[in-house]
């Protein structure tokens, strides 16, 4: 990741919002380690630790406008992702545009078997055990890679 995988806090997205509200511009978000996120949200930010994952990501989002996911990357599976937002003219006009390059909206151009298997997905990276699993596997590689004097992006992210 760009950052070293270091999160974007709960401040800041909400200090976003104020701004594109000033301007009126849209917020999108690309929500493909959302749930990664939320996770340094609740382990390292004040008032958040008592939440789930589930619950930071639904107020994370409640700040923007609409998001976009690729699903092959936290949500488990090899095909897939999402197209959400809450303005009715652009959704209008993606559902237009879907149709000529991956199907219908209602599906993408996905298999059954993918959408099943991406809604499986997406519910277990929200789970709190599973992220405590993935990110505890990163921190440990992070740890190792210190003690071997190898420089890494401080302090260890996703």
């Amino acid at each position: 990741n760009m950052a070293g995988g270091q999160p974007v806090s709960m401040a800041n997205v909400a200090a976003v919002r104020a701004l594109c509200d000033r301007y009126g511009i849209r917020l999108y978000l690309d929500a493909t380690r959302l749930a990664e996120n939320a996770w340094f949200i609740q382990q390292r930010e004040e008032g958040y630790a008592d939440k789930s994952i589930a619950a930071i990501v639904k107020e994370f989002c409640s700040f923007t406008d609409g998001a976009w996911m690729s699903a092959k990357k936290d949500h488990l599976v090899n095909i897939g992702g999402w197209l959400a937002m809450n303005h009715d003219d652009l959704f209008e006009a993606a559902s237009n545009l879907v149709v000529v390059y991956e199907g219908l909206h209602t599906y993408g151009g996905m298999a059954g078997r993918d959408m099943e298997a991406l809604a499986i997905g997406i519910e277990e990276a929200l789970q709190d055990d599973h992220m405590n699993s993935r990110i505890g596997q990163v921190l440990y590689l992070g740890e190792l890679l210190t003690d071997w004097g190898i420089p890494i992006v401080q302090p260890v992210g996703g």
